[in-house]
């Protein structure tokens, strides 16, 4: 059984760190919840991003909220996690980090998985109501 609690979603932890980095799991929660901080601190925009969405304000902060917690799914790649092998989850993925002449982005890789299914899939066990919605909204791969 894999456990996603290995994976590593940021690799640069602060100074006085115990670990390697951030987990996946921790860093899409956080993101989560500042986009959720975001609908609460503006009615005006709240209002707006449900009035496109045909959307209640109520189901636009979960849609939301959950398109950013699974923004990065593709960090769960093999070739995300192989850029820092010190924390690469090697009880998960063995102990041969592997090395990439060229290395696919894990945003393009996410948009590869959403495109190919998972979206699709995710969005009709997790909230079969705003299947519709998703399929109306694009993903836009980050420029960072």
């Amino acid at each position: 059984m894999l456990n996603f609690l290995d994976f590593w979603g940021k690799a640069q932890p602060l100074k006085d760190a115990q670990t390697n980095g951030h987990p996946i799991w921790a860093h899409s929660l956080d993101v989560a919840a500042v986009v959720e901080r975001l609908l609460a601190s503006s009615r005006v925009r709240h209002a707006r991003l449900s009035d496109a969405l045909s959307l209640s304000e109520n189901n636009t902060s979960s849609l939301l909220t959950w398109i950013a917690a699974v923004h990065d799914i593709g960090k769960f790649s093999i070739a995300f996690q192989s850029l820092v092998p010190a924390a690469w989850p090697a009880a998960i993925l063995g102990q041969d980090v592997p090395v990439f002449r060229k290395r696919p982005r894990h945003d393009v890789i996410g948009l590869w998985l959403w495109e190919e299914g998972l979206g699709a899939d995710l969005t009709e066990r997790v909230w079969p109501v705003a299947t519709t919605q998703v399929k109306r909204m694009r993903t836009v791969p980050s420029r960072r």
